[in-house]
């Protein structure tokens, strides 16, 4: 019984993380960019989950069978979302806003089945005696799934196959829960016999039969005693604390989850926004989360929970250390990454050892869990929903050092108590100097905001050429990257600049053969970057550009950069995900362009939603016969050379790739060029060999990753 209850809950939990990035990915291409579909998701799933631990909770007396009723129900409704969740996700696209129909997405495709599949630790810890060990089992399966769906599922299996390969999981881990339920039964009417009316009734018809009355329950001998009988230490160990913190115990299971969901958020919104947008970071800080709970909660993990605060607080100090690191690179990537690693696996380690001292009784395990649900979700929803609205900066992170090392002090002090005063007076001075970094790094902001798509600002900062000489520019910023930069200077202020000078996206204008022959035309630029890209525009052309965020719309249109009030051809803004505002477009008829720029990726946590054959097939669709399409792809971690190379075949194009260098007001920069007949280049433009760049298969909406890609395997 003991690894049929280890199987079931690792098989469980393996699917619940492995339909989140599901749902997601099959949302992809009707809700558009990857950042608004992600949150909302998010959220959903937080929700979900605690709706399926209150179903524990309520159905953990009885009602087995009509558990494993709905389980087959949901099995085939997700053989039935595998077949039709382009359609579904379609029709409900339309419903009121984006998050709304996102949300209604997300409970249509998978709410049942995911409520059903978050019961899982609850229960089989319940059929397996109220053994809570088995919730590390459970977070080690939630790891697995992690990590198994960007490595295993996504670049290899379709969309709709993974749909079905769920639907038959969920068979086969219903008829593991039947088969562990079962022995569970048998076990307690020979152990026991504390069955209740229900279960009575199922033993009665034969369900909990002749079993081998020998073996014992989880957690109990033979003869049905229990473990901490045989363990009077352990037994004594767990009554001290018991009684110790019983009045804080029902806060303290709220509070503590709700810490270190708050601290994962924070870390994951510092280092993916505040630090440098890196693909798959949120699958690596996740999977620390998970794995401080497969520490935490066993026997040995806890008795070192005053070794794993003592780290914590280490850890608490480097990341105060880190946050005072400015500048753009490595070194300060680094600092940052090691702060935050080292909070999440100690700090939250400990903080998870505690929560497991503090587990009741099997009676009361049903209900401690929807606790760490509802703790969990509350984190989440501080961290996700209001620190956004109620902060213009990540103000999150910092403020999660404090309260974790609060919480690590006070923890300790149980130990060390007569340095009580002493400990309250550093947790103070830590918490003034954490804030105190925070804000001092931002002194050279005039302007900042935090939107659905991350943290911004404009910062008046200074540029000195090899002379020394001073240039006063504004710079703008989005997460961790410079999107847009304008000298002051008016000799240089109209000049484009960034990664727009005339050998990066200029090449896009220059190469195109009615541009250059100055005839009018007209282009789509995606991505404003403050609106560069306005400065190649002249009389008689016109420009449409698109851009995902409002915020930054209406920052480029009257904030300090003014290439947008510049353009001298006609100028057209359009709001909303750019794919998705492509195909209106075609669906309309629209007048097609001579020019499509893309400028989406540069140094971001890239989709692949917007590279896909699909898109590829849109993007030539919307374009001239001799039209020329450009996309940056300069990329601090994905080598986009062979997609792009692999875009252009399957876009009946030629392909060049340029990388402008670096100058006084232009930083280098990677451009795919493609066009149908060569056009003549700058003299001094820099070229990659295009023999050189291996062959790869597009990726589709359905399958396919970036993964691949990451420089890291390069």
């Amino acid at each position: 019984m003991k690894w049929l209850a280890a199987l079931t809950i690792f098989t469980g939990s393996f699917m619940v993380f492995g339909v989140q990035p599901l749902v997601g990915r099959t949302l992809l291409p009707e809700f558009g960019g990857m950042a608004s579909v992600w949150v909302t998701c998010l959220a959903a799933f937080q929700l979900l989950l605690i709706a399926g631990y209150w179903y524990a909770d309520r159905t953990s007396k009885g009602g087995g069978k009509s558990h494993l009723v709905l389980l087959a129900l949901a099995a085939v409704w997700l053989a039935v979302v595998g077949w039709r969740h382009a359609a579904m996700a379609q029709s409900i696209a339309g419903i009121g806003s984006p998050a709304i129909g996102t949300l209604l997405a997300v409970l249509a495709l998978a709410g049942v089945p995911y409520v059903l599949l978050s019961a899982n630790a609850s229960l089989v810890q319940m059929l397996a005696g109220g053994e809570y060990r088995l919730y590390a089992v459970s977070n080690l399966g939630s790891f697995a799934g992690l990590l198994a769906y960007p490595f295993l599922l996504e670049p290899w299996v379709s969309v709709t196959a993974q749909w079905l390969l769920l639907a038959g999981l969920t068979v086969a881990y219903a008829g593991m829960l039947w088969k562990l339920r079962v022995e569970s039964l048998g076990l307690r009417v020979e152990g026991r016999g504390d069955l209740s009316p229900a279960e009575s009734a199922e033993v009665q018809s034969g369900v909990g039969g002749d079993k081998r009355g020998a073996e014992s329950a989880e957690g109990c001998d033979g003869s049905g005693a229990s473990l901490s009988t045989l363990n009077p230490q352990l037994t004594t160990h767990n009554s001290q604390l018991s009684t110790l913190n019983s009045k804080l115990n029902p806060l303290l299971w709220l509070v503590l989850p709700g810490v270190t969901c708050f601290m994962l958020n924070a870390v994951t919104v510092h280092l993916t926004s505040a630090i440098t947008p890196v693909p798959l970071m949120w699958v690596y800080l996740l999977s620390l989360y998970l794995l401080t709970y497969v520490i935490g909660f066993t026997d040995r993990g806890s008795r070192l929970m005053t070794v794993w605060l003592a780290l914590g607080l280490a850890s608490a100090a480097l990341a105060v250390h880190a946050i005072s690191v400015t500048g753009e690179g490595n070194s300060r990537f680094a600092w940052n990454l090691a702060g935050g690693t080292g909070l999440l696996l100690f700090m939250v380690t400990g903080l998870h050892a505690w929560l497991y001292r503090l587990r009741p009784g099997k009676e009361m395990l049903t209900r401690y869990y929807l606790f760490l649900a509802v703790g969990g979700g509350i984190g989440g929803a501080l961290s996700g929903l209001v620190c956004p609205v109620a902060f213009s900066s990540a103000v999150e992170y910092p403020m999660a050092i404090v309260v974790a090392t609060a919480l690590a002090a006070m923890a300790l002090l149980k130990r060390f108590g007569r340095y009580r005063a002493v400990a309250f007076a550093l947790v103070a001075a830590a918490g003034w100097h954490v804030m105190h970094q925070h804000f001092r790094i931002r002194e050279h902001v005039t302007m900042e905001g935090r939107t659905f798509y991350g943290t911004w600002c404009v910062s008046e900062e200074e540029i000195v050429n090899q002379h020394g000489k001073r240039y006063p520019v504004y710079a703008f910023t989005h997460g961790g990257t410079t999107h847009g930069l304008q000298p002051k200077d008016e000799i240089y202020r109209h000049e484009p600049t960034s990664y727009f000078g005339p050998l990066g996206g200029g090449l896009a204008f220059s190469t195109n053969p009615r541009y250059a022959a100055g005839k009018p035309v007209r282009a789509a630029v995606v991505g404003l970057g403050m609106g560069t890209m306005a400065m190649y525009g002249r009389e008689g052309d016109t420009f449409r550009f698109f851009e995902i965020c409002p915020e930054v719309m209406k920052l480029a249109e009257e904030g300090p950069f003014d290439y947008l009030r510049e353009c001298k051809a006609r100028r057209e803004m359009v709001l909303g995900d750019a794919r998705k505002r492509l195909e209106e477009e075609d669906r309309r008829g629209d007048e097609r362009y001579d020019i499509i720029a893309i400028d989406i990726f540069s140094g971001d946590s890239i989709s692949m939603y917007f590279v896909s054959q699909e898109a590829c097939a849109l993007y030539r669709r919307r374009l001239k016969d001799d039209g020329t399409f450009a996309m940056h792809i300069t990329n601090w971690n994905i080598d986009l050379m062979p997609v792009m190379k692999a875009a252009a075949k399957a876009m009946g194009m030629k392909c060049d790739i340029v990388e402008q260098p670096p100058g006084l007001f232009t930083y280098q920069a990677r451009w795919a060029i493609m066009y149908h007949e060569r056009p003549k280049f700058p003299e001094k433009t820099w070229f990659f060999k295009m023999d050189e760049v291996k062959d790869v298969e597009l990726p589709t909406d359905e399958r396919g990753s970036l993964v691949p890609y990451l420089m890291l395997w390069q």
